[in-house]
């Protein structure tokens, strides 16, 4: 088949930092980068409903060029790059496909990155040939440099097709917190984010752990310093890595306040299904969560994030982390103004 469905992502738990890099370079080595030309893809399809094949070189079948299939999303990353709405080529005939495909890559007239997997045999990304590339095998090494062992441990090291992430907590951090019957550690930590198929940039970012789940909320890093892009015209900037693994330690201990001020907090059970939903939550949990919270009057902020977190983790890695940015809003982690982070740090200082 010309067009494949992209393969289920990775998470390793619990892991070493040998363990990771051995997961990276195993991954690097099937993977390839070609630039090719609008005018070298071709697309031949017939008057039916079966897909169209798709081939490397301007001539037709039989002519020795190389046949190419895609992963799903790197077709669509092509077709936005021609300007073909995707919706409407998938609902053409193959031979409408090929005419559509093969006028508009002419106007495009330009080249593409082509970023290859299993060895060439998929093209797992459609880029700019001008798209500066950092692989997981080019990034990590440093940010592990820069952590240098010192009090981080790794929780998890997971990827699919669109994100490589890694969590590592801070155990000096970590505070046991006891209410309203509940009883928890939180710990400080921190998300290393990167993305080889051009769906994010590359991120280091501070993060509150309880038990099992990750707490964001990348929208108000910006505002405390504690979020950064870490690559700088297409390379690792060492000198923005070491900061910032300082500052989000620093912020994430804030965060394990705001998040201990969450269990305290109480809404209604209208408020908290309409919090859940304005996370993304799929339609078919928030009805689960409508179940669940018919008979209660009222639910603390954290234990409805701490829920949309458990129903989160069942979702593949990119939407789950799609999510659990949205989550931080719920118990307004990061999310006071910048006198009251001061406080709590200053607070935290204090009693150090």
């Amino acid at each position: 088949m010309p067009i494949v469905e992209v393969p289920q992502g990775v998470v390793i738990h619990n892991c070493s930092r040998a363990s990771v890099l051995e997961e990276i370079s195993r991954k690097n080595q099937a993977n390839s980068d070609t630039i090719v030309h609008s005018n070298d893809i071709t697309i031949y399809g017939e008057n039916t409903t079966d897909s169209p094949e798709y081939y490397l070189g301007n001539k037709f079948p039989g002519d020795g060029k190389q046949p190419v299939s895609f992963y799903v999303e790197a077709f669509a990353q092509l077709l936005n790059r021609l300007r073909i709405p995707v919706d409407f080529y998938n609902r053409n005939i193959s031979i409408i496909q090929a005419m559509m495909f093969n006028y508009w890559k002419q106007q495009y007239n330009n080249s593409f990155l082509f970023r290859g997997t299993n060895n060439g045999s998929n093209v797992r990304a459609v880029l700019s040939s001008k798209y500066s590339t950092m692989d997981d095998h080019e990034l990590f090494p440093v940010v592990f440099t820069a952590f240098n062992n010192n009090d981080v441990y790794i929780r998890t090291f997971g990827y699919d097709h669109h994100i490589t992430r890694m969590l590592v907590t801070f155990p000096s951090t970590s505070v046991r917190y006891e209410a309203n019957n509940l009883s928890t550690n939180l710990v400080g930590g921190a998300a290393i984010t990167n993305s080889e198929t051009g769906y994010a940039a590359a991120y280091i970012e501070p993060v509150v752990f309880d038990n099992s789940y990750a707490f964001y909320n990348r929208a108000h890093f910006g505002e405390y310093g504690a979020l950064k892009p870490i690559i700088h015209k297409g390379d690792v900037d060492i000198t923005r890595i070491y900061p910032l693994v300082a500052r989000a330690r620093q912020v994430a201990q804030v965060g394990i306040v705001q998040l201990a001020e969450s269990m305290h907090q109480f809404v209604d059970t209208d408020h908290a299904l309409n919090l859940a939903k304005k996370t993304g939550l799929p339609e078919r949990y928030a009805n689960i969560l409508a179940e669940e919270w018919e008979t209660e009057e009222r639910i603390s902020k954290f234990n409805i994030a701490r829920r949309i977190l458990q129903m989160a983790a069942e979702l593949p890695l990119f939407k789950s982390m799609t999510i659990e940015q949205q989550v931080g809003n719920v118990v307004g982690l990061f999310h006071s103004n910048r006198s009251r982070m001061t406080q709590i740090a200053e607070e935290l200082n204090q009693g150090a």
